[in-house]
């Protein structure tokens, strides 16, 4: 099987939102909503999505924004904000290369260091990004202030 990484664009967008309910649990996904959120990304100069296809189809997708702040050791970072493979393809290396891509494009804009956040439930996602080189090294706290 023949994996490829490149941008997405937008006839990328339904099988997008497909890999995020389907393959990331995400039900309740508006996507009409959604859809209007990858524009704005696709038109933000810091962030990237790249798809992965196998034999013409997207098996998997990775969102990453560039980030810079006052307090990070050297500036900037990259921050992997969504990772999502076709369970039916993982373990085919479609995943690495994702984070190889979003690896790349911050090197390229200067990042130092790629960041991600990954729900405790995602025990196997976990073990993938330690494999990639990522290490367990802070806590990840959220507050819904809307319901």
């Amino acid at each position: 099987m023949n994996i490829t990484v490149r941008g997405a664009g937008k006839a990328d967008y339904p099988a997008l939102c497909e890999l995020m309910r389907v393959d990331l649990g995400v039900s309740y996904l508006d996507v009409p909503a959604a859809m209007v959120r990858f524009e704005r990304i696709a038109a933000h100069p810091d962030w990237r999505v790249f798809v992965a296809e196998a034999d013409g189809l997207v098996v998997g997708f990775l969102s990453v924004e560039w980030r810079e702040l006052l307090h990070h050791r050297d500036g900037s970072y990259a921050e992997i904000m969504t990772l999502a493979v076709s369970e039916r393809i993982r373990r085919s290396g479609a995943g690495s290369l994702l984070v190889a891509a979003a690896e790349e494009w911050a090197v390229q804009r200067g990042a130092t260091a790629v960041t991600l956040h990954s729900r405790l439930s995602r025990e196997g996602a976990h073990l993938f990004y330690e494999r990639q080189g990522y290490e367990k090294n802070a806590y990840f706290f959220r507050k819904v202030l809307l319901p």
